[in-house]
């Protein structure tokens, strides 16, 4: 229970005395009398790590979104194995490609700009391979129905890897699709900044002509409201989506599907404004089956995600991981991959 509060600044919790362990696996006793949380929005989390690995504090919590700098991770990997962890986390980041507005309301152009895009580069911008894994594909690594699929890489094969990126097959379809030189404008907000210059520069690459419109996004909510409104006719823009809950229908049910799309309306999740009713079909077929025959439900949205990769609304980039940092004097350390993240109350402290 929430014993003091500093807003901005401290939060501290205590043995709540009414509590009494029913079951274990739901909700264990657990160890520490008092967890004290500090907060500190402007520490840099390469600053925090060090205080934790330093005996200043014990867990560094939660580093994707604003994660440590790629050197930073790798200097205290190197350096402190033992007290690093890295879990994958049930999301796919990436960009957008609105299929209503040209070009890429052509197949061939959202085709061509997966195959272009270079998955290791967003890797380094999230922080290293402790913090992303790239990725073709919208389901993340270890989701029911994820099977390995890549077919937008050089010397693709069947094992669903990413290599490298194809710009030979990227810039035939370009071609081929007679957009060369069109205007293209990349919506980004304030916290994306470094992911909308990847972009320019991919279509720099294809030989697209690149704006970036930068949305102030002080609540965190208002540039999805922008986006998502079809009325701004947004083409292109940063994407990504991690689970609610650990199925499959949440990648796809909730941002890609005809029922998901609500024209004109800052509420809109599709924001690739995709539609596809056989694929619907599929969806609501899947849906169905899970509670009855989970197996034949894994393998529909299987095949769902791969018709999405061929369809290519967005461009996944990675899929992301959580880092969480430990000081020595911690054990017991336990992740939740349902979204919970690292469980500290089950830490203990010598």
């Amino acid at each position: 229970m929430i014993t003091v509060y500093s807003p901005n600044h401290r939060l501290t919790l205590g043995r709540n005395p009414y509590f009494r362990e029913w079951s274990q696996a739901a909700q264990p006793a657990g160890f520490p009398n008092q967890i004290d949380v500090r907060i500190n929005t402007r520490a840099s989390t390469d600053s925090l790590m060090n205080k934790v690995v330093g005996g200043e504090g014990d867990l560094v919590t939660g580093l994707s979104t604003n994660g440590p700098t790629q050197r930073g991770a790798a200097e205290i990997l190197t350096r402190y194995p033992s007290q690093i962890h890295s879990n994958p986390e049930p999301g796919t980041s990436g960009f957008f490609l609105n299929t209503h507005v040209a070009p890429f309301n052509r197949l061939a152009v959202r085709r061509a700009l997966n195959y272009a895009a270079d998955r290791a580069a967003a890797v380094d911008r999230n922080g290293g391979p402790e913090l992303a894994t790239p990725t073709c594909q919208i389901l993340p690594s270890g989701f029911p129905g994820y099977r390995p699929y890549c077919p937008y890489t050089r010397d693709a094969t069947a094992e669903g890897k990413w290599n490298a990126p194809d710009l030979t097959k990227a810039r035939a379809l370009i071609n081929r699709s007679g957009t060369r030189g069109m205007k293209v404008t990349v919506w980004v907000d304030n916290y994306t900044r470094t992911a909308g210059a990847s972009a320019m520069k991919l279509l720099r690459t294809l030989g697209y002509r690149p704006s970036l419109k930068v949305i102030q996004n002080k609540t965190g909510f208002i540039y999805f409201g922008v986006v998502g409104n079809s009325r701004n006719k947004a083409q292109m823009g940063i994407w990504g989506w991690d689970a609610d809950y650990p199925a499959a229908s949440n990648f796809f049910l909730n941002q890609l599907t005809c029922t998901s799309f609500t024209p004109n309306n800052p509420n809109n999740p599709n924001t690739a404004e995709f539609c596809d009713p056989k694929l619907d079909r599929q969806v609501r077929q899947a849906l169905a089956q899970e509670a009855t025959n989970p197996v034949a439900a894994n393998q529909l949205w299987t095949r769902i995600d791969r018709q999405l990769v061929d369809q290519a609304p967005v461009i996944p980039l990675v899929s992301n991981r959580e880092v969480d940092v430990v000081s020595s004097r911690v054990g017991n350390y336990q992740y939740a991959d349902n979204g919970l993240g690292a469980l500290i109350d089950q830490l203990w402290v010598r």
